[in-house]
């Protein structure tokens, strides 16, 4: 299944911010991973956070096109780029 590069990375921060909130300690210690990899079932792609992200955006820097399962742009992000 194919994933964003910026998708990981919003994740990665996500899980950081919740840690810092509900356990330093664990926090502390995630900070020193340096290389954060999907699951295998993910097939790391280029891009950004994906569209259907809360708070993605025109104004979001990681915002990217919205892969479907097939790993092509869906018609959705076709029509928006149209306009």
């Amino acid at each position: 299944m194919p994933a964003t590069e910026g998708q990981l990375a919003f994740e990665r921060r996500h899980l950081l911010r919740k840690l810092r909130a509900r356990s330093p300690r664990l926090y502390r210690r995630r900070l020193q991973v340096t290389k954060f990899e999907p699951h295998p079932l993910f097939r790391l792609i280029s891009g950004g956070v994906e569209v259907w992200e809360r708070g993605a955006g025109p104004t979001n820097t990681f915002a990217a096109p919205a892969y479907g399962r097939s790993g092509k742009r869906s018609a959705a992000h076709a029509a928006r780029r149209a306009s």
